[in-house]
């Protein structure tokens, strides 16, 4: 017999001859666990939720020496799942619903002595558990770029409330290029939900990874757009908003089209190194 939580190896028993008699509320004195869930139990062998929600399993010596070789690899699993969940899963009645699975696949391991059902069983759970795990990094990572990009929009209001002394003290340029680069962070957060579901994230790697991660792609944006509203005033790119009734807000819309788009600032990068190289 043996627990996941001590030993890969079983440690046979002579004191239980049959795990049948057990039932939830009774403590097996061999493991001195009481059983709170119970998941499966024969003649053979058992296995159950303890009040600590870990898996314990016990087994006969007959059961014991069938094991297949390699069934180590199924408790490694299992521990460590285990543990996953306990960071990942918060809510109690989804937790004993995982640990219930877990104890499924040792269940299965004892009864058919066969490593397949239970990998299967594992792997469709692990499959689960970094799914939810992810969605929780995606909401960090989403929740950080809204954050940062409510900063960039709450300075463009800024901006605009105040333009008729910034554009007198510092120029029209400086300002359509200030306003610009600003712009540069909702069209970054638009791109960011668009594909929220497609973002690589590892839960495991923590909070404040993907919450610095959120906030560099807002952050990379504003300076892509400044980058951008620099080349239009340059006549660089785009320049024939320069000559047109509202250049201004041409140029908004090129640095929000730079934010939302990862392909747009590189092709425009080329094209400042390409007219660089012509300069005498």
């Amino acid at each position: 017999m043996g627990t996941t939580e001590q030993s890969c190896s079983p440690v046979s028993s002579d004191e239980i001859d049959d795990y049948s008699i057990f039932s939830e509320g009774d403590v097996v004195p061999s493991l001195k666990k009481k059983i709170k869930y119970l998941i499966a139990g024969d003649h053979d062998f058992i296995v159950f939720l303890g009040d600590d929600l870990i898996t314990h399993w016990a087994c006969v010596d007959s059961c014991a020496d069938k094991l297949p070789q390699g069934y180590g690899k199924i408790l490694n699993r299992v521990g460590i799942l285990e543990t996953q969940s306990s960071i990942v899963i918060k809510d109690l009645d989804q937790l004993i619903l995982f640990r219930r699975l877990l104890g499924e696949s040792l269940a299965r391991l004892l009864e058919k002595q066969s490593l397949d059902v239970s990998e299967e069983i594992l792997d469709n759970t692990q499959k689960n558990l970094t799914e939810m795990g992810n969605n929780d990094a995606r909401r960090w990572y989403l929740c950080s770029s809204l954050i940062t990009s409510s900063v960039a929009i709450v300075m463009i209001l800024i901006v605009g409330i105040f333009r008729s002394e910034i554009e007198p003290a510092f120029g029209k340029d400086f300002y359509d290029v200030l306003l610009g680069s600003l712009f540069g962070a909702p069209g970054a957060l638009v791109s960011v939900i668009s594909r929220t579901t497609k973002i690589d994230t590892e839960f495991f790697l923590g909070k404040s990874i993907h919450y610095l991660e959120g906030a560099l792609r807002i952050i990379v944006a504003v300076i892509g757009a400044l980058i951008v509203a620099l080349s239009i005033k340059a006549n660089i790119v785009g320049g024939f908003t320069n000559n047109m009734s509202n250049p201004t807000a041409f140029l908004i819309l090129f640095c929000i089209a730079s934010g939302a788009s990862e392909r747009l600032l590189p092709s425009i990068i080329s094209k400042i190194e390409s007219s660089v190289t012509k300069v005498p």
